[in-house]
């Protein structure tokens, strides 16, 4: 770019009237020659190291915002300015303020000025070279350009000979806000200062860009080097895991994640990570940031208005610093995330990354397609010496031959097909012992396992209530016993008038009485209400009631609530079994082919087994497991509890009630070598085992999967059947 010399500035007008005081001036102000030479060469000394301290830094290496600070800061110590602004072309016709230091401020100014100071920005740019422009104020011409600030101001363009810059418009300027009352020889001292300085920052930009090609240069080799290895792996899933940790290594990012944005929302890969749980709290944070983050239409996202912290290494936060799609029509997208006080990836460099994401999503395209490929092609390829025989050519294929015979052979061998389910013990015969009103439990006679008879107390409830009630009506009557005294007395000793006396006397002796016959019906019934307070048994039996002092003494019940059961020493017993209705086929085609067997052990005691039938099927219930079917199971007569039994278990221990139910070959019932059985009771926890016959081992192991298969062949592909229901 061709502009005037910085020793013939050019300059609008002049800035001041009068040119410099002459040495007369001088003389009189008090001030001699050589003091006066002493702080020129102070200034020229501080200005000297200023220069070189400038020069210096043109050649070191440091970002371009801290450049340009330490930029501004010298030349206005240097010039004793009263600011420094360093302007970036944005646009056309438009310049954005890089670094501004000083006593400036542009936000004060009307639209128009900054119109006006923008034009003469871009003419200064455009090819007036470094120009001193006067101050004025009132400039509100946007077509003309002017300086609407309060000082005259030096501007001068910093040719880079990099970018737009080259050949065209030069990128940068440097606008010196310069003291007022400076003559044209100061101003053209300033203004060849400022050039000085010009010619210095361009230095330093064309090293930036020498050290930035350079850099790039070294990154697209690194980034086809990454292509390269992507090329020698396997699968898919190595290319984005060595995608993730790439990234993370080459761009300055503390923590790189590769997402699947469409269904299966999932985060695929994360760097430095050989395990990703997918239920945390920071993978759904990743994947809502990839859903919610908007994105241009490159598919790309950065954080373009960072806000970096101190750096103190303390703050180990990490926020979204970009968001790039891999590949052009790939759902997969990767995230970087940086600490809240690291910079994250360079703004120089954000090209090369979607550059590389760009080559992994056709790296990822390849291994796709060549594993979809080669999932038959592989297996039918030869596997051995195209010379050799037919078996060594073949190998694989004969191996896997075998296999599949010998897996088919395998799952059609007949095994047990044996279907259980947890259930527990009820007696048929018992008596539930219930609340007869509301009352609180005032004492209990018996434990869990005690023998009782008939009429032997089990426990007392007290209500407070109903004693009041007693309370009351027993002084009631002892009221009226008083008043029909009174009457009686009456009747015999009469006042004058005796025919009348009589008559009132024995009315009110007979309405006494009438009230104390219904005070003695009620306290009869409430005395009945009592005596039912007093529990008992109705038969004789083992009290079922476990815990029962804990759960019922000082306790308040309501009217009807269950407090124990008797159970009877002969009774039968019951097990109730919750099957799963997706085996109640088994159970039914079994039964039906006379097959079934039941065998139920108690949980605590599996080596104890018992003999069942089948008693009844249903209804349909809802178990922790799901839907299933409610089966009644009878169980031997001989598990009737004994007097014996019930000793040996009121003094702890378990006594041998009944032979366990184990069967010779030829089905008959044999005794357990086992001498400590259990004894039954309500609610105990026992485990069935329904025998359905044989059947092929994988429909044993997949039941379930061959089930949902028939039930769905069936429903849609199954042949109508007509019945006179339907009809």
């Amino acid at each position: 770019m061709k502009h005037a010399a910085p020793q013939q500035p050019f300059v609008y007008r002049a800035a001041g009237a009068t040119a410099t005081a002459s040495p007369d001036a001088a003389r009189r102000s008090g001030r001699s020659v050589e003091s006066g030479e002493g702080l020129v060469r102070d200034a020229q000394r501080e200005i000297s190291d200023i220069v070189r301290e400038v020069a210096a830094a043109a050649t070191a290496q440091m970002p371009e915002s801290r450049y340009w600070a330490f930029l501004a800061d010298r030349i206005l110590r240097a010039m004793a300015a009263e600011g420094v602004t360093v302007w970036r072309k944005a646009s056309a016709t438009e310049f954005d303020v890089c670094h501004r230091l000083g006593n400036v401020d542009f936000q004060d100014w009307s639209n128009a000025s900054r119109q006006s100071h923008q034009c003469m920005l871009h003419e200064i740019a455009a090819g007036a070279g470094p120009a001193v422009v006067p101050s004025t104020p009132g400039a509100t011409d946007p077509e003309q350009p002017a300086n609407p600030s309060p000082h005259s101001v030096a501007v001068v363009a910093i040719d880079t000979d990099m970018g737009e810059s080259s050949g065209s418009d030069p990128t940068y300027l440097i606008e010196v806000h310069l003291e007022s009352g400076g003559g044209t020889v100061t101003q053209r001292g300033y203004l060849r200062f400022v050039a000085q300085m010009a010619d210095l920052a361009g230095e330093f930009m064309r090293r930036q860009l020498i050290r930035r090609l350079r850099d790039d240069a070294k990154l697209s080799d690194w980034i086809d080097q990454q292509f390269d290895r992507w090329s020698r792996l396997s699968d898919p899933r190595s290319v984005i895991e060595s995608l993730a940790d790439s990234v993370a290594e080459g761009f300055d990012l503390d923590r790189v994640a590769v997402v699947r944005r469409e269904r299966p929302r999932e985060v695929i890969a994360v760097s430095h990570v050989d395990q990703v749980d997918r239920h945390s709290e920071a993978v759904r944070w990743i994947l809502q940031q990839s859903l919610q983050t908007p994105v241009d239409d490159n598919g790309c996202y950065f954080d373009l208005d960072r806000d970096v912290g101190d750096g103190d290494g303390e703050d180990e936060s990490l926020v979204l610093d970009c968001l790039v799609r891999v590949g052009t029509a790939s759902d997969l997208a990767l995230i970087g995330l940086r600490k809240d006080n690291h910079s994250g990836c360079a703004e120089e460099h954000r090209d090369h990354l979607i550059r590389l994401c760009r080559m992994a999503g056709i790296a990822i395209d390849i291994k796709t397609k060549a594993t979809k490929r080669s999932l038959l092609g592989r297996w039918l390829a030869p596997s051995g010496a195209m010379n050799g025989s037919w078996y060594q050519r073949y190998r694989r294929q004969w191996m896997t031959g075998m296999g599949i015979l010998t897996a088919i052979v395998v799952a059609a061998m007949p095994v047990p097909n044996i279907v259980t389910s947890p259930a527990v013990l009820r007696p048929q015969q018992w008596q539930s012992v219930c609340s007869p009103r509301n009352a609180v439990v005032d004492a209990i006679y018996v434990r869990h396992n005690d023998r009782v008879e008939v009429g032997d107390p089990l426990l007392t409830l007290k209500d407070e209530t109903l004693e009041q009630q007693i309370k009351q009506l027993r002084s009631e009557r002892l009221r009226l016993e008083a008043e029909l005294a009174v009457e009686t007395e009456n009747l015999i000793h009469p006042s004058a008038d005796r025919s009348a006396a009589r008559s009132q006397a024995n009315s009110r002796r007979r309405v006494t009485e009438l009230r104390i016959d219904g005070i003695d019906a009620q306290l009869e019934h409430l005395r009945s209400v009592e005596a039912s307070l007093h529990v008992t048994a109705k038969q004789s039996g083992i009290v079922d009631a476990w815990r029962l002092r804990q759960r019922l003494i000082d306790r308040p019940v309501r009217f009807g609530e269950p407090l124990l059961k008797v159970v009877r020493l002969d009774t039968a017993w019951n097990a109730e079994a919750e099957v799963d209705q997706r085996r109640m086929g088994d159970l039914m085609c079994s039964g039906d082919a006379g097959e079934l067997s039941v065998a139920v052990s108690p949980v605590a005691q599996p080596d104890v087994r018992w003999d069942a039938t089948v008693k009844s099927i249903g209804p349909a219930v809802e178990s922790e497991s799901g839907s299933a079917t409610l089966v009644q199971l009878a169980l031997p007569d001989h598990l009737s509890i004994t007097e014996d039994a019930t000793a040996a278990a009121s003094q702890g221990a378990l006594a041998s009630v009944a032979s366990p139910a184990r069967t010779d070959a030829v089905g008959n019932a044999m005794a357990s070598e086992n001498p400590v059985a259990t004894i039954p009771h309500e609610g105990m926890p026992v485990r069935v085992r329904f025998h359905c016959g044989t059947s092929p081992l994988a429909y044993v192991l997949f039941r379930d999967a061959i089930d949902s298969v028939r039930s769905f062949w069936g429903l849609h592909f199954g042949k109508p059947t007509k019945t006179e229901a339907s009809t």
